[in-house]
């Protein structure tokens, strides 16, 4: 290290240790008070730092300074308060489906500048550790130390770097790296960070994402973000956007919305109770035969079981059992949309209040076939 690079590093005085086994610091610029965040990189592309430095990318920290020096590279770059999305999700247990949509639309939009370079820099290690969330930037993507040029001549990585579990194939030596690798990478992101439910579209994204041969995925993170956005419109609105751009390419990601050209779907399909309504034959035939079974059940078995039993009470005895199990069926298998009217805000959000809306539906619903089954009752005994 000569001398001007020594006085360079002087100014930044290490204050605290943020990973001293991997030579992470947080530094204080000595003049201007500044806090800054020092790396000590074994393995990196100074390459990669300097095009980063020279062209800030949105969401992502900037870098100030580069020293080269004795093998390693010394990066200061920007220090972004807030805490990783791998401790958000493990303290939450997972982001509800609009939060992981919008996370993705920034992690794109970060790919998308890294891949417009010349060449295009490749990140290679897209995972929620690496992925900031402040209070001040948002969505930051942080840890360039994986990161290489495309060079397009090279058949596979010569390097083999990355995260086991968020690492796409060809990093570990079945190719080379691409803007699909990174495609790869925030796949298993959205996955690992949604909640256990999630919508059929985004689990049709991830899926593309994370195809084992580079060609069946998505081809750059704007065709993905295209997708993420449609995904997220049909998810608030229950259709297709009307010609947003390109983004009317992605109906194809759902079988149910027809292209232009084809008969809509008939509509009796969307009265299909929870389970019949399945796209899954196995699924419908197990739900059809359980309807049909308790119908059975309450309407046929039962009554023959105490025919002393009054014709009005028998039947309010019967429509009660059978509504007392079938409505909350109905209510929390969304039929014809219900629980998401009343645990979503009109921009797709959960309310923080969902269990008492449906509970407290539920509930009601409850009474209501109790009513139901009292007045059915009274006007048999009338009539008797």
């Amino acid at each position: 290290m000569n001398y001007e690079d020594r006085l360079r590093l002087s100014y930044y005085k290490e204050i605290s240790d943020i990973n001293r086994e991997h030579g992470v610091f947080l530094v204080k610029h000595t003049e201007s008070g500044e806090i800054f965040v020092k790396k000590v990189l074994d393995h990196f592309n100074i390459n990669v730092y300097q095009k980063i430095m020279d062209r800030p990318i949105r969401h992502m920290p900037k870098v100030y300074d580069l020293i080269e020096a004795d093998g390693k590279l010394i990066v200061i770059e920007e220090y972004v308060s807030g805490n990783d999305l791998d401790e958000i999700c493990k303290k939450r247990g997972g982001l509800p489906e609009y939060q992981v949509m919008d996370i993705a639309l920034d992690i794109c939009e970060v790919l998308s500048r890294l891949h417009g370079f010349d060449p295009p820099v490749i990140h290679r290690d897209i995972k929620p550790s690496n992925v900031k969330i402040s209070p001040a930037a948002g969505v930051v993507v942080l840890d360039l130390d994986a990161a290489k040029l495309d060079k397009r001549d090279k058949a596979v990585d010569t390097e083999l770097l990355g995260t086991h579990g968020y690492a796409a194939p060809e990093q570990y030596g079945f190719g080379a790296s691409t803007v699909r690798t990174d495609i790869y990478g925030l796949g298993k992101l959205m996955e690992a960070v949604a909640a256990a439910n999630i919508s059929e579209g985004l689990q049709r994204i991830i899926d593309k994402c994370t195809m084992l041969k580079p060609e069946e995925r998505f081809a750059s993170a704007d065709e993905l973000a295209g997708a993420i956005r449609f995904c997220k419109n049909v998810s608030q609105t229950g259709k297709a956007p009307e010609r947003v751009n390109t983004d009317r390419q992605w109906q194809t990601v759902y079988n149910d919305i027809p292209e232009e050209n084809e008969d809509p779907s008939p509509n009796y399909k969307k009265f299909l109770p929870p389970g019949v309504a399945s796209k899954k034959p196995v699924i419908k035939l197990i739900s059809a035969f359980l309807y049909i079974a308790w119908f059975y059940l309450t309407y046929i078995a039962l009554p023959a079981s105490g025919r002393e039993t009054g014709k009005g009470t028998s039947l309010a005895a019967s429509t009660s059992m059978f509504l007392w199990v079938v409505v909350p069926i109905l209510i929390l298998g969304n039929y014809l949309g219900i629980r998401d009217k009343l645990i979503k805000e009109p921009d797709g959000r959960i309310k923080k209040s969902w269990p008492l809306f449906l509970g407290g539906f539920i509930l009601a619903a409850e009474i209501c076939v109790a009513v139901i089954a009292i007045i059915i009752a009274a006007i048999g005994l009338a009539v008797k």
